[in-house]
């Protein structure tokens, strides 16, 4: 920990070639702490106008931006040649390292959580794109670089946020040479890549190849993002049903409203884009939707960075933290030892509990010396007045007998006692869309995908159940530290099975 200014900066959450990102937190009187993101660029970049300018403009527009799907910015200013933005902490992933994890693992995300993310970016551009000044002008902002890099996902609600304002740009403005033209290739527009005057339909496009990318699991072709024919394939890409044949039919009426290389052939407003989603989303569930979604993070993205106990605003995390955690979790031996851990009792019980046992020894001790002089005295007189009374006894001559010696018989061996220790197994278990999932009859409250589940070694009998009351029953033999991996296809018909 170091101190920055007023801020105290715990530990980097990522770098690059233009600065760094700090876990901080900012001190106030009475034990007040608040957990921040602290953003800065490296002071040489800081004396340059041309970063410096996109720099306060980020800071500058965001902090104008109340939406509950935007990060928020709560400061600007500069420390030591370094100039920064500190801005709200987001407790998840980026939906990059998301899809990243999920792809390295063979998953992905189902459809009506891909909506669920589209939904939340949609509803945070429509706020952007219809943003008014003081004066009630509208500002036509377009954000310019919406990927999965600037999504970032919160594990405690399940709701996306959009971040990285640096791009941000008016509509109509035409960006006058390539060398303005910023953004990542791979989600840009064709005429943001020409360097034309923009408008809306240009984070709209950029959204659609955003939602692709979650319904496929990955990207359609990286190799050819920087060739003239990119646009052209995406656009054939689309028009091949067999390609995106498992899609539900509202999604892909919005990626074909969305990917259209002419802008004036796409969706105009991200409000209009964003109620084909929600007629979607409302037809399936949203708030159960928005539970599985909780539900994925938590498993794969469990929340570790512990707050002070004074701390009372939001849970942290950060994403180059989760990648670390997965690689950690892959690492680590599959049979671990069980950890006992003794409770820490406070002091006064233990006092009491030493004082309890003292008092109850000292009572043993009197009670045993009572009943040993109760019993021993009596027994000592009745003798001794029977001895005195009783004659001599006669000696009587017996008979010699010859007494025989029995050898002591051998001690027989103890039998061996053999302890045989339990086995176990993983089960790797997916569903598309998604499923719940029954274990020898017993079924488990949580949905698909299940990742590393520990069974025991043997035959099991998994029952699948479809979000439609398809079902699907699969024996599966599991080995001693055996990985065994089942993907179900609800949505071909040859999966179901009685």
């Amino acid at each position: 920990m170091s101190q920055f200014g007023r801020y105290v900066l715990r530990n980097k959450i990522a770098s690059g070639g233009m600065g760094e990102v700090y876990l901080a937190h900012v001190e106030g009187d009475e034990g007040f702490s608040r957990p921040v993101a602290l953003k800065r660029i490296y002071p040489h970049l800081s004396h340059s106008e041309r970063y410096r300018k996109l720099f306060i403009q980020e800071a500058k527009c965001a902090a104008t931006l109340q939406h509950p799907s935007i990060v928020q910015v709560y400061d600007l200013g500069c420390y030591d040649d370094w100039l920064f933005i500190a801005m709200e902490y987001v407790a998840g992933p980026s939906l990059y390292t998301l899809l990243k994890t999920y792809q390295e693992k063979d998953m992905f995300l189902n459809p009506q959580l891909s909506a669920l993310v589209t939904f939340d970016v949609l509803d945070a551009l429509d706020y952007l794109h219809t943003r008014h000044d003081d004066q009630g002008e509208p500002l036509h902002w377009l954000h310019r670089d919406i990927s999965p890099h600037n999504i970032l996902i919160n594990v405690e609600t399940g709701f996306a946020k959009v971040c990285d304002f640096g791009l941000i740009w008016v509509a109509n403005q035409t960006q006058v040479t390539a060398n303005s033209v910023w953004g990542k290739m791979l989600y840009m527009s064709p005429e943001q890549k020409r360097g034309e005057a923009l408008n809306a339909t240009a984070d709209i496009y950029s959204t659609g190849m955003v939602l692709l990318e979650m319904l496929l699991g990955h990207h359609i072709n990286k190799d050819i993002a920087n060739s003239e024919n990119y646009y052209q394939h995406v656009e054939n890409f689309m028009r091949d049903k067999t390609a995106t044949a498992s899609s539900p039919e509202p999604l892909l009426r919005l990626l074909h409203n969305c990917l259209c290389v002419d802008p004036a052939k796409r969706l105009q407003t991200a409000a209009a884009a964003r109620t084909i989603v929600e007629d979607y989303l409302l037809a399936q569930g949203p708030r159960q939707i928005r539970e599985q979604m909780i539900h994925c993070l938590k498993h794969d993205f469990p929340p570790t960075t512990k707050l002070p106990k004074n701390q009372h605003t939001q849970k942290i995390s950060d994403t180059t933290r989760w990648t670390q955690l997965i690689t950690q979790a892959q690492s680590r031996p599959k049979n671990r030892p069980e950890i006992s851990v003794t409770p820490n009792w406070p002091e006064r019980f233990k006092y009491k509990f030493v004082i309890s046992c003292l008092c109850s020894v000292g009572l043993f001790i009197l009670w045993y010396v009572f009943q040993h002089k109760k019993t021993s005295q009596p027994q000592a007189i009745v003798t001794s007045t029977l001895t005195e009374q009783l004659p001599a006894p006669a000696m009587i001559q017996m008979p010699e007998e010859k007494t025989t010696i029995e050898a002591p018989k051998e001690k027989l061996p103890r039998p061996a006692i053999t302890v045989t220790r339990e086995t176990y197994g993983y089960l790797n278990l997916n569903a598309r869309p998604w499923a719940y999932v029954a274990i020898n009859g017993k079924r488990l409250k949580r949905t698909t995908p299940l990742q590393k589940y520990r069974i025991r070694s043997g035959k099991h009998v998994i029952e699948f159940m479809g979000p439609s009351g398809q079902k699907n029953r699969q024996t599966l033999v599991v080995g001693t530290n055996e990985t065994v991996t089942k993907i179900i296809d609800f949505e071909q018909p040859e999966a179901s099975n009685p």
